[in-house]
Protein backbone atom coordinates (compact mmCIF):
# COMPACT_ATOMS: atom_id res chain seq x y z
CA UNK A 1 0.00 0.00 0.00
CA UNK A 2 3.01 2.44 0.74
CA UNK A 3 3.81 2.33 -3.33
CA UNK A 4 0.03 3.64 -4.06
CA UNK A 5 0.38 6.48 -1.70
CA UNK A 6 -3.35 6.11 -1.01
CA UNK A 7 -4.92 10.28 -1.03
CA UNK A 8 -6.59 9.81 2.76
CA UNK A 9 -8.97 13.15 3.36
CA UNK A 10 -9.02 14.14 7.35
CA UNK A 11 -11.54 16.61 8.23
CA UNK A 12 -10.69 19.32 11.22
CA UNK A 13 -13.93 18.64 12.98
CA UNK A 14 -14.73 20.94 15.45
CA UNK A 15 -12.13 23.58 15.57
CA UNK A 16 -12.79 24.51 19.25
CA UNK A 17 -12.72 20.50 20.02
CA UNK A 18 -9.35 18.28 19.89
CA UNK A 19 -9.25 17.61 16.60
CA UNK A 20 -6.45 19.77 15.24
CA UNK A 21 -4.71 18.77 18.23
CA UNK A 22 -5.07 15.32 17.56
CA UNK A 23 -4.54 15.18 13.75
CA UNK A 24 -1.10 17.31 13.99
CA UNK A 25 0.33 14.54 16.59
CA UNK A 26 -0.84 11.72 14.07
CA UNK A 27 0.76 13.37 11.14
CA UNK A 28 3.91 14.51 13.07
CA UNK A 29 5.42 11.15 12.46
CA UNK A 30 7.03 11.93 9.12
CA UNK A 31 6.13 7.95 8.51
CA UNK A 32 3.01 9.33 7.59
CA UNK A 33 3.65 10.30 4.43
CA UNK A 34 5.19 7.16 3.38
CA UNK A 35 2.08 5.08 3.63
CA UNK A 36 0.06 7.85 2.50
CA UNK A 37 -0.90 11.14 1.11
CA UNK A 38 -2.30 13.55 3.63
CA UNK A 39 -5.01 15.78 2.32
CA UNK A 40 -6.81 17.83 5.39
CA UNK A 41 -9.92 19.78 4.87
CA UNK A 42 -9.94 22.94 7.34
CA UNK A 43 -8.73 26.23 8.32
CA UNK A 44 -4.72 26.54 8.21
CA UNK A 45 -4.74 29.60 10.28
CA UNK A 46 -6.81 26.91 12.70
CA UNK A 47 -4.57 24.58 12.58
CA UNK A 48 -1.48 26.75 13.19
CA UNK A 49 -3.27 28.11 16.65
CA UNK A 50 -3.27 24.53 17.65
CA UNK A 51 0.53 23.57 16.68
CA UNK A 52 1.39 26.63 18.83
CA UNK A 53 0.05 25.17 22.12
CA UNK A 54 1.96 21.94 21.77
CA UNK A 55 4.87 21.25 23.89
CA UNK A 56 6.54 19.48 20.82
CA UNK A 57 5.84 21.93 18.06
CA UNK A 58 6.78 19.58 15.20
CA UNK A 59 7.26 21.76 12.22
CA UNK A 60 4.46 20.37 10.15
CA UNK A 61 4.67 22.13 6.40
CA UNK A 62 0.88 22.44 5.07
CA UNK A 63 0.99 22.40 1.31
CA UNK A 64 -1.79 24.66 0.02
CA UNK A 65 -4.19 22.70 -2.64
CA UNK A 66 -7.03 23.44 -4.47
CA UNK A 67 -8.29 20.30 -4.25
CA UNK A 68 -7.44 16.21 -3.33
CA UNK A 69 -6.89 16.17 -7.55
CA UNK A 70 -3.77 18.42 -6.84
CA UNK A 71 -2.58 17.14 -3.73
CA UNK A 72 1.37 16.04 -3.36
CA UNK A 73 2.78 13.04 -2.52
CA UNK A 74 5.55 12.93 0.40
CA UNK A 75 3.55 16.31 1.25
CA UNK A 76 0.77 17.53 4.27
CA UNK A 77 -1.62 19.00 1.94
CA UNK A 78 -4.47 21.43 3.35
CA UNK A 79 -7.36 22.60 1.43
CA UNK A 80 -7.89 25.49 3.48
CA UNK A 81 -11.98 25.78 4.43
CA UNK A 82 -13.76 25.84 7.68
CA UNK A 83 -12.23 29.03 8.50
CA UNK A 84 -13.73 30.75 12.27
CA UNK A 85 -13.14 34.43 13.21
CA UNK A 86 -12.01 33.69 16.53
CA UNK A 87 -10.69 30.00 17.75
CA UNK A 88 -11.84 29.17 20.89
CA UNK A 89 -10.91 25.73 22.66
CA UNK A 90 -13.41 24.63 24.59
CA UNK A 91 -16.22 26.25 23.43
CA UNK A 92 -19.42 24.70 21.51
CA UNK A 93 -20.47 27.74 19.13
CA UNK A 94 -22.79 28.22 15.98
CA UNK A 95 -19.69 29.42 14.04
CA UNK A 96 -17.88 26.10 15.20
CA UNK A 97 -20.25 23.63 13.88
CA UNK A 98 -20.61 25.73 10.71
CA UNK A 99 -16.97 25.26 10.08
CA UNK A 100 -17.23 21.89 10.61
CA UNK A 101 -19.61 21.21 8.12
CA UNK A 102 -17.96 23.27 5.74
CA UNK A 103 -15.00 21.14 5.78
CA UNK A 104 -16.71 17.77 6.29
CA UNK A 105 -18.64 18.71 2.57
CA UNK A 106 -15.44 19.57 0.64
CA UNK A 107 -14.04 16.44 1.48
CA UNK A 108 -17.36 14.58 0.80
CA UNK A 109 -17.06 16.34 -2.30
CA UNK A 110 -13.84 15.28 -3.44
CA UNK A 111 -14.47 11.36 -2.20
CA UNK A 112 -17.65 11.74 -4.52
CA UNK A 113 -15.38 13.01 -7.37
CA UNK A 114 -12.67 9.94 -6.81
CA UNK A 115 -10.09 12.27 -5.80
CA UNK A 116 -9.59 10.54 -2.16
CA UNK A 117 -9.48 7.06 -1.44
CA UNK A 118 -10.95 7.07 1.96
CA UNK A 119 -11.97 9.58 4.46
CA UNK A 120 -11.01 10.18 8.12
CA UNK A 121 -13.28 12.59 10.17
CA UNK A 122 -12.11 14.40 13.28
CA UNK A 123 -15.01 14.84 15.96
CA UNK A 124 -17.77 17.10 15.29
CA UNK A 125 -20.62 18.36 18.38
CA UNK A 126 -23.64 16.66 17.12
CA UNK A 127 -25.48 20.04 18.67
CA UNK A 128 -23.96 23.31 16.96
CA UNK A 129 -23.81 21.63 13.37
CA UNK A 130 -27.63 21.62 13.28
CA UNK A 131 -28.84 24.13 10.38
CA UNK A 132 -31.56 24.44 7.91
CA UNK A 133 -28.98 23.09 5.27
CA UNK A 134 -27.78 20.21 7.78
CA UNK A 135 -29.88 18.08 9.63
CA UNK A 136 -27.88 15.22 10.35
CA UNK A 137 -27.58 13.18 13.85
CA UNK A 138 -24.06 12.37 13.16
CA UNK A 139 -21.18 11.69 9.82
CA UNK A 140 -22.91 8.40 9.60
CA UNK A 141 -26.29 9.34 9.14
CA UNK A 142 -24.98 11.90 6.98
CA UNK A 143 -22.53 10.10 4.41
CA UNK A 144 -25.83 7.79 4.73
CA UNK A 145 -27.42 10.20 2.69
CA UNK A 146 -24.60 11.92 0.28
CA UNK A 147 -23.16 8.45 -0.67
CA UNK A 148 -26.67 6.98 -1.39
CA UNK A 149 -26.06 3.74 1.25
CA UNK A 150 -27.53 2.02 4.22
CA UNK A 151 -24.91 2.71 6.47
CA UNK A 152 -23.86 0.31 9.50
CA UNK A 153 -21.80 1.59 11.99
CA UNK A 154 -19.10 -0.64 13.03
CA UNK A 155 -16.82 0.28 16.48
CA UNK A 156 -13.65 -2.10 15.37
CA UNK A 157 -10.07 -2.58 17.08
CA UNK A 158 -7.63 -5.71 17.05
CA UNK A 159 -10.03 -7.79 19.13
CA UNK A 160 -13.44 -6.66 18.62
CA UNK A 161 -15.88 -5.36 15.52
CA UNK A 162 -19.18 -4.25 16.80
CA UNK A 163 -21.82 -3.25 14.51
CA UNK A 164 -25.28 -1.12 15.73
CA UNK A 165 -28.57 -1.90 14.27
CA UNK A 166 -29.97 1.47 15.71
CA UNK A 167 -27.65 4.76 16.09
CA UNK A 168 -28.01 8.20 17.63
CA UNK A 169 -31.82 8.03 18.68
CA UNK A 170 -33.24 8.36 21.86
CA UNK A 171 -33.58 5.20 24.25
CA UNK A 172 -37.50 5.56 24.48
CA UNK A 173 -37.53 4.79 21.00
CA UNK A 174 -35.30 2.06 20.28
CA UNK A 175 -37.42 -0.93 20.87
CA UNK A 176 -39.69 0.46 17.84
CA UNK A 177 -37.17 0.90 15.72
CA UNK A 178 -35.65 -2.59 15.95
CA UNK A 179 -37.39 -4.92 13.29
CA UNK A 180 -36.80 -8.48 11.69
CA UNK A 181 -36.09 -7.15 8.51
CA UNK A 182 -33.90 -3.86 9.56
CA UNK A 183 -31.54 -6.78 11.86
CA UNK A 184 -31.39 -9.20 8.86
CA UNK A 185 -29.86 -6.27 6.57
CA UNK A 186 -27.53 -5.17 8.79
CA UNK A 187 -26.24 -8.63 9.28
CA UNK A 188 -25.87 -8.88 5.46
CA UNK A 189 -23.92 -5.86 5.47
CA UNK A 190 -21.87 -7.37 8.42
CA UNK A 191 -21.28 -10.42 7.02
CA UNK A 192 -19.95 -9.01 3.65
CA UNK A 193 -17.95 -6.29 5.43
CA UNK A 194 -15.80 -8.63 7.11
CA UNK A 195 -15.33 -10.62 4.20
CA UNK A 196 -14.43 -7.76 1.89
CA UNK A 197 -12.99 -4.75 4.31
CA UNK A 198 -11.49 -6.77 6.98
CA UNK A 199 -10.53 -10.24 4.76
CA UNK A 200 -12.27 -12.47 7.01
CA UNK A 201 -13.23 -15.59 4.90
CA UNK A 202 -16.85 -17.02 6.83
CA UNK A 203 -17.47 -14.75 9.74
CA UNK A 204 -19.19 -15.69 12.78
CA UNK A 205 -21.36 -13.29 14.17
CA UNK A 206 -22.99 -12.86 17.41
CA UNK A 207 -26.08 -11.19 17.87
CA UNK A 208 -27.18 -9.52 21.27
CA UNK A 209 -30.28 -9.42 22.81
CA UNK A 210 -32.12 -6.40 23.51
CA UNK A 211 -33.86 -6.92 27.43
CA UNK A 212 -31.40 -7.97 30.04
CA UNK A 213 -30.81 -11.65 30.54
CA UNK A 214 -32.41 -12.05 26.58
CA UNK A 215 -36.14 -11.35 27.53
CA UNK A 216 -36.43 -14.43 30.25
CA UNK A 217 -38.56 -16.26 28.15
CA UNK A 218 -40.51 -13.49 27.64
CA UNK A 219 -40.93 -12.01 31.06
CA UNK A 220 -38.97 -9.32 30.51
CA UNK A 221 -39.58 -8.38 27.00
CA UNK A 222 -40.62 -10.33 23.64
CA UNK A 223 -38.62 -8.14 21.19
CA UNK A 224 -35.89 -11.56 21.48
CA UNK A 225 -38.83 -13.97 20.78
CA UNK A 226 -40.50 -11.92 18.31
CA UNK A 227 -38.14 -10.06 16.21
CA UNK A 228 -34.58 -10.99 17.09
CA UNK A 229 -34.59 -14.49 17.37
CA UNK A 230 -36.86 -14.91 13.74
CA UNK A 231 -33.94 -12.72 12.38
CA UNK A 232 -31.09 -14.60 13.08
CA UNK A 233 -32.91 -17.78 12.07
CA UNK A 234 -33.85 -16.11 8.51
CA UNK A 235 -29.98 -15.08 8.24
CA UNK A 236 -28.83 -18.16 9.00
CA UNK A 237 -31.08 -19.36 6.56
CA UNK A 238 -29.05 -17.61 4.03
CA UNK A 239 -26.13 -18.54 4.55
CA UNK A 240 -24.97 -15.69 7.59
CA UNK A 241 -23.36 -17.53 10.66
CA UNK A 242 -25.42 -15.78 12.94
CA UNK A 243 -25.79 -16.76 16.40
CA UNK A 244 -27.51 -15.61 19.54
CA UNK A 245 -29.37 -13.59 21.09
CA UNK A 246 -26.80 -13.43 23.43
CA UNK A 247 -27.61 -10.52 27.07
CA UNK A 248 -24.91 -8.31 26.92
CA UNK A 249 -23.13 -9.05 30.13
CA UNK A 250 -22.85 -12.43 29.81
CA UNK A 251 -21.47 -12.15 26.04
CA UNK A 252 -18.84 -9.32 27.46
CA UNK A 253 -18.09 -10.70 31.28
CA UNK A 254 -17.44 -13.90 30.52
CA UNK A 255 -14.94 -13.26 27.75
CA UNK A 256 -17.36 -14.99 24.94
CA UNK A 257 -16.97 -12.42 22.16
CA UNK A 258 -13.63 -13.58 21.76
CA UNK A 259 -15.20 -16.59 19.65
CA UNK A 260 -16.62 -14.48 17.32
CA UNK A 261 -15.32 -11.76 14.53
CA UNK A 262 -18.46 -9.65 14.79
CA UNK A 263 -21.04 -9.02 17.24
CA UNK A 264 -24.55 -7.05 16.23
CA UNK A 265 -25.83 -4.71 19.59
CA UNK A 266 -29.37 -3.12 18.99
CA UNK A 267 -28.10 0.24 20.35
CA UNK A 268 -25.43 2.63 20.90
CA UNK A 269 -24.46 2.37 24.36
CA UNK A 270 -25.56 -1.50 24.58
CA UNK A 271 -22.26 -1.56 22.07
CA UNK A 272 -20.20 1.41 22.59
CA UNK A 273 -19.65 0.96 26.54
CA UNK A 274 -18.03 -2.30 25.81
CA UNK A 275 -16.34 -1.89 23.48
CA UNK A 276 -14.38 1.36 24.67
CA UNK A 277 -13.84 -0.48 28.05
CA UNK A 278 -11.93 -3.14 26.00
CA UNK A 279 -10.40 -1.28 22.96
CA UNK A 280 -9.57 2.34 24.00
CA UNK A 281 -7.87 3.27 21.41
CA UNK A 282 -10.79 1.88 18.42
CA UNK A 283 -12.19 2.69 15.39
CA UNK A 284 -15.31 3.94 14.06
CA UNK A 285 -16.01 2.82 10.28
CA UNK A 286 -18.78 3.55 8.70
CA UNK A 287 -19.64 0.22 6.68
CA UNK A 288 -22.67 -0.33 3.53
CA UNK A 289 -21.23 2.37 1.30
CA UNK A 290 -19.16 2.58 -1.68
CA UNK A 291 -16.52 4.45 -0.09
CA UNK A 292 -14.38 4.48 2.66
CA UNK A 293 -14.90 6.30 6.33
CA UNK A 294 -13.60 5.99 9.49
CA UNK A 295 -12.81 8.06 12.51
CA UNK A 296 -11.38 8.29 16.38
CA UNK A 297 -13.71 6.51 18.36
CA UNK A 298 -14.47 9.64 20.49
CA UNK A 299 -16.05 12.63 20.51
CA UNK A 300 -14.52 17.00 20.65
CA UNK A 301 -13.32 16.58 24.00
CA UNK A 302 -14.13 20.15 24.76
CA UNK A 303 -13.18 19.95 28.42
CA UNK A 304 -9.48 19.49 27.27
CA UNK A 305 -9.36 21.27 24.15
CA UNK A 306 -6.06 23.51 23.51
CA UNK A 307 -4.32 22.10 26.53
CA UNK A 308 -2.24 19.64 24.51
CA UNK A 309 -3.62 16.26 26.53
CA UNK A 310 -5.60 14.82 23.97
CA UNK A 311 -4.29 11.34 22.97
CA UNK A 312 -4.06 10.71 19.18
CA UNK A 313 -3.68 7.47 19.21
CA UNK A 314 -7.35 6.38 18.30
CA UNK A 315 -6.92 8.88 14.75
CA UNK A 316 -3.59 6.93 13.82
CA UNK A 317 -5.46 4.05 13.93
CA UNK A 318 -8.32 5.46 12.33
CA UNK A 319 -6.12 6.42 9.41
CA UNK A 320 -4.22 3.05 9.42
CA UNK A 321 -7.83 1.35 9.30
CA UNK A 322 -8.77 3.54 6.36
CA UNK A 323 -5.91 1.87 4.59
CA UNK A 324 -5.89 -1.19 5.51
CA UNK A 325 -9.93 -1.37 4.21
CA UNK A 326 -9.00 -0.04 0.84
CA UNK A 327 -6.14 -2.66 0.49
CA UNK A 328 -8.66 -5.52 1.36
CA UNK A 329 -11.09 -4.00 -0.95
CA UNK A 330 -9.01 -3.71 -3.94
CA UNK A 331 -7.58 -7.56 -2.94
CA UNK A 332 -10.74 -8.49 -2.84
CA UNK A 333 -12.48 -6.75 -6.32
CA UNK A 334 -9.19 -8.09 -7.77
CA UNK A 335 -9.82 -11.68 -6.43
CA UNK A 336 -13.34 -11.88 -7.53
CA UNK A 337 -13.22 -10.59 -11.00
CA UNK A 338 -12.69 -13.00 -12.87
CA UNK A 339 -13.23 -16.36 -11.06
CA UNK A 340 -12.91 -18.76 -14.30
CA UNK A 341 -9.03 -19.03 -13.97
CA UNK A 342 -9.13 -19.51 -10.30
CA UNK A 343 -11.99 -22.40 -11.07
CA UNK A 344 -9.81 -23.61 -13.51
CA UNK A 345 -6.97 -23.95 -11.74
CA UNK A 346 -8.43 -25.52 -8.60
CA UNK A 347 -10.10 -28.07 -11.06
CA UNK A 348 -6.42 -28.88 -12.64
CA UNK A 349 -5.17 -29.33 -9.12
CA UNK A 350 -8.25 -31.52 -8.24
CA UNK A 351 -7.39 -33.59 -11.57
CA UNK A 352 -3.86 -33.78 -10.62
CA UNK A 353 -3.67 -34.63 -6.82
CA UNK A 354 0.06 -35.92 -7.20
CA UNK A 355 1.32 -32.98 -8.86
CA UNK A 356 2.67 -29.97 -6.37
CA UNK A 357 1.94 -26.76 -9.11
CA UNK A 358 2.20 -23.15 -7.66
CA UNK A 359 -0.80 -21.91 -7.41
CA UNK A 360 -1.15 -17.99 -7.96
CA UNK A 361 -5.10 -18.19 -5.93
CA UNK A 362 -4.87 -15.60 -2.98
CA UNK A 363 -7.46 -15.54 -0.75
CA UNK A 364 -8.64 -13.16 1.69
CA UNK A 365 -6.40 -13.93 5.12
CA UNK A 366 -8.76 -14.42 7.96
CA UNK A 367 -8.08 -12.27 10.91
CA UNK A 368 -7.01 -13.95 14.06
Amino acid sequence: MSEQKLKIGITQGDPNGIGWEIILKALADPRMTEICTPVLYGSAKTADYYRKTLSEQEEIQLAPAVSAHEARRGKINIVNCGETEQTAPGRATPEAGRAAVEALRRAVQDLKEGNLDALVTAPIDKETVQSDEFRHTGHTEYLGTELEGEPLMIMCSEILRIGLVTKHIPVSEISRNITKEKIVRNLETMRRTLIEDFGIVEPRIAVMALNPHAGDGGLLGTEEKEIIKPAIEEAYGKGILAFGPFAADGLFAGGGYTRYDGILAMYHDQGLAPFKSLSPDGVNYTAGLKAVRTSPDHGTAFDIAGQDKADAQSMRNAIYTAIDIVGHRRAWAEWTANPLPHAERERGHRDNPGRETNRETVRPEREE
